[in-house]
């Protein structure tokens, strides 16, 4: 099991990395599926992904982490952002670490490349993160038929195969508006670069580093 975590969690930042503009992270994803049933072994589940209409839903998790990351005052030189994806029910929570001294990050970067999984206690090491949590969404907002848990219209739940789509869904949604040069100076202000990860809460995935110059997305 921590094997197949390691590899969607790889697959999540590599598909956010190699992503066009939406949909294209979206087909990325059903592809990676087809090609890995050992990982992903609901076949009908990603046929029904690839028919379905998320436009709507994609918008709204967008505004979120808009919203969300428009709240955050970050400063110094650099910080990070978690996204938090949680589960049962999955959910959408950005949190921030608060000014790191520049003295801090060569060690920071070294923790967060050196394995694909970041664990929290790894963050706590490496870094003076005072977290500071954003608003908490939760898929049962998107009123999404594929994505959504609610009372009144619950899918399925469609195990690892549910988790990854969200955990990618969620991931998209956050680096989408900050490819928005004025978004991105709005969000930054007085900081230099902000890396941004992913995952469960207590997992997370290295996605990208923004700049006011972009979006950059490092490999070890």
């Amino acid at each position: 099991m921590p094997d197949a975590i390691e590899s969607l969690f790889a697959a999540v930042s590599n598909i956010v990395r190699s992503a066009g503009a939406w949909p294209d992270g979206l087909q990325r994803a059903v592809s990676f599926a087809r090609d890995n049933p050992t990982l992903l072994a609901r076949r009908t589940f990603w046929d029904t992904v690839a028919s379905h209409d998320f436009n709507d839903a994609f918008a709204t998790a967008a505004g979120w982490a808009r919203h969300s990351l428009s709240g955050i005052d970050l400063s110094g030189g650099w910080e990070f952002v978690t996204l938090t994806v949680g589960d049962a029910p999955e959910k959408f929570q950005l949190c921030h670490s608060g000014p790191q001294a520049l003295a801090a990050e060569k060690p920071f970067r070294e923790c967060m490349f050196g394995e694909t999984l970041i664990g929290v206690e790894d963050l706590d090491r490496c870094s003076e993160s005072g977290w500071w949590w954003r608003p908490d969404y939760t898929v049962t907002e998107l009123f999404d038929g594929v994505l959504s848990y609610s009372r009144s219209a619950a899918p399925p739940f469609h195990g690892s195969d549910g988790y990854f789509l969200w955990h990618l869904f969620a991931s998209l949604a956050l680096v989408a508006p900050l490819s928005e040069p004025s978004f991105r100076e709005l969000v930054l202000q007085g900081c230099e670069r902000v890396y941004l990860l992913s995952g469960s809460g207590s997992l997370f995935v290295y996605l990208a580093t923004v700049t006011k110059e972009g979006m950059q997305y490092e490999r070890p």
